[in-house]
């Protein structure tokens, strides 16, 4: 038997595939996932969620300021930021709901329209513990980009985590940022926890 409270086991774990009828048929690609004792936490069937979109389609009951049916580029909403609100609604999730091992990035993306041709928006993420206590920010390099006025546009970050520093009970936070203050709508952000094999240009 093997004792699962431990990283050892004390005995050979085999895996393989019983052909019980002995009937004649060709196999390829036999795979393995083993997940170590950080997967525990979720129940048999369910996954960490990797992949969220927040889209503005939704106008919230409470604090609905900010949401606009102007301009969109999916769906049938999207959100205003300006000077007087310069941070989007965040993704936030616990770091154990995205993560079942070792979270080392996040890629964000999100559409732009903005009223400047040069809109100094970021996106950032942000760590809080337990507690409230905000520990790590970061945000993408400055871009400097000539946008089209009116026009949609994507911007994709790939942001590294501190993670040595992160435990599962951890708040997790990707947002927007209009740093600058300038009038921009922003439509679908969207966050890959974890590994991605995406290129520059393309969407999680």
């Amino acid at each position: 038997q093997c004792d699962w409270s431990s990283d050892v086991c004390s005995s050979d774990l085999k895996i393989y595939v019983w052909n019980k009828n002995k009937e004649s048929f060709i196999i390829d690609d036999f795979k393995v996932d083993y997940f170590s004792k950080p997967v525990s936490s979720f129940p048999y069937g369910s996954y960490p969620e990797r992949y969220v979109v927040l889209g503005f389609d939704s106008i919230p009951a409470k604090d609905a300021e900010g949401y606009s049916r102007e301009k969109y580029l999916y769906g049938s909403g999207s959100y205003q930021l300006n000077g007087n609100r310069i941070f989007s609604p965040a993704v936030t999730r616990r770091v154990g709901s995205v993560a079942d091992g070792e979270m080392k990035y996040i890629t964000a993306t999100v559409n732009l329209n903005p009223e400047d041709d040069y809109p100094d928006l970021y996106l950032a993420v942000s760590l809080k513990d337990s507690r409230g206590r905000e520990y790590f920010f970061k945000t993408n390099a400055t871009v400097h980009r000539n946008y089209v006025v009116g026009a949609w546009s994507t911007l994709r970050t790939r942001l590294e985590l501190p993670v040595d520093q992160m435990s599962p009970d951890d708040i997790i936070s990707v947002y927007a940022w209009n740093k600058g203050g300038d009038e921009v709508y922003i439509d679908n952000l969207m966050v890959q926890f974890g590994e991605s094999n995406l290129r520059s240009g393309s969407k999680p």
